[in-house]
């Protein structure tokens, strides 16, 4: 009760037991995790930073271990059949998908190593080509159209969720402008 009173500024005599409860019912926590919280904001020092991923930040554009983790040549097959079967009404749980990979032959599965070995050795270079393409549409190119302008290496969700983490990049829903300042972007829109 006494890291409740803490915590809310409320001594146990007052109606304390109301902001417990409205402590507990906003947070939808019980009195035991209620606890739990408190005393761990206790244990950091009244620190609430959350923890974040090692990843964060990283795209297929930016860091070599996620761009290893998305060109193997698992996940080539992987899309090679989603796009066979796109229209199809049979889905592949992933368990068959699995069991399907591992019945291939060796030089069907070179196929999709090749693949990824391409994509792999194109992948430091991902970034360069993308703020190329943009400088040569001038902005004028949808997100699907970048992704068919990069050969579909990347989707077209990866390159909009990348362009976005950019701080000096803004975009319109009719034009992406590169690293313009605000006075030249208004001149170009306007």
């Amino acid at each position: 009760m006494v890291q409740y009173s803490t915590i809310s500024g409320v001594s146990n005599e007052s109606v304390g037991n109301n902001i417990i409860t409205n402590f507990r019912h906003a947070w939808r926590l019980s009195k035991v995790g209620l606890t739990k919280v408190i005393q761990k904001f206790i244990m950091n020092g009244g620190v609430t930073n959350r923890k974040e991923r090692e990843d964060k930040g990283g795209s297929v554009f930016t860091c070599e271990k996620r761009r290893k983790a998305e060109f193997t040549p698992y996940k080539e097959f992987k899309k090679k059949r989603s796009q066979d079967w796109r229209d199809s009404m049979v889905k592949l749980t992933a368990s068959e998908l699995k069991s399907e990979w591992d019945q291939l032959y060796d030089s069907v599965k070179k196929v999709f190593i090749d693949k990824a070995d391409k994509k792999l050795l194109r992948g430091t270079f991902l970034a360069n080509d993308l703020y190329e393409n943009l400088r040569q549409t001038h902005g004028i190119v949808t997100w699907c159209g970048l992704e068919d302008r990069m050969n579909n290496i990347v989707s077209h969700e990866t390159i909009r969720l990348h362009i976005k983490s950019i701080e000096d990049f803004t975009y319109r829903a009719s034009r992406i402008f590169i690293m313009l300042d605000p006075q030249e972007e208004h001149r170009k829109v306007h």
